[in-house]
């Protein structure tokens, strides 16, 4: 089946690709919150100064991947929140062919963009693994910012009962010391 790209800079049509976004979404492995359509469109609002830059593959008509970038102000295409760990290229599972597809289309020349800077993807990304497929990684690539880097988290109680009572009890609850935000929760991970 043939695969056709194309890449979408307005954010009015990126936004009507929302339904297709969300049920290719449904039938991947990349983070429902962050790698949803409604993170990105929010965050390219809350941030005017990036342009939305969506990379599509389409197999038979269907959405079979996208690549949900940005154009900085310097030129660089890159994902639009910094606030997120979970980056990724959106594909359904196991569908190598739309992965490797759209990641050597985005990198090929000529764009609108003069590197793809792919920060912050997690080892277990689809984003690594079309990049592994590639034969021979694209020169525009800067890529790759992995799990070494800083990143805090919080460790947050299993259940809404568990959050609950440690809200009744008090224990930590002081303005500066919530019980979801104890100094002891946070880790540094390298």
């Amino acid at each position: 089946m043939l695969i056709e790209y194309d890449l979408l800079t307005n954010l009015d049509e990126i936004e009507a690709l929302s339904p297709e976004w969300e049920e290719l979404l449904s039938r991947s492995r990349c983070n429902r919150a962050f790698s949803s359509v409604t993170w990105y469109l929010a965050a390219c609002r809350a941030q005017p100064h990036l342009l939305p830059c969506v990379a599509i593959a389409r197999r038979d008509h269907a959405l079979a991947a996208l690549l949900p970038l940005a154009l900085k102000p310097t030129g660089d295409a890159a994902f639009p929140s910094e606030l997120s760990s979970y980056n990724d290229l959106i594909a359904a599972s196991e569908d190598d062919g739309a992965l490797a597809g759209l990641l050597d289309f985005a990198a090929s020349t000529p764009k609108p963009y003069r590197v793809l800077d792919l920060r912050w993807v997690r080892k277990s990304s689809n984003l690594l693994r079309a990049t592994r497929m590639i034969s021979d990684q694209p020169d525009s690539m800067n890529c790759f910012q992995l799990d070494k880097d800083y990143y805090s988290f919080i460790r947050l109680p299993g259940s809404y009962e568990e959050y609950a009572s440690l809200r009744q009890t008090g224990s930590g609850s002081s303005a500066s010391n919530p019980p979801h935000f104890q100094p002891s929760a946070f880790r540094n991970c390298f």
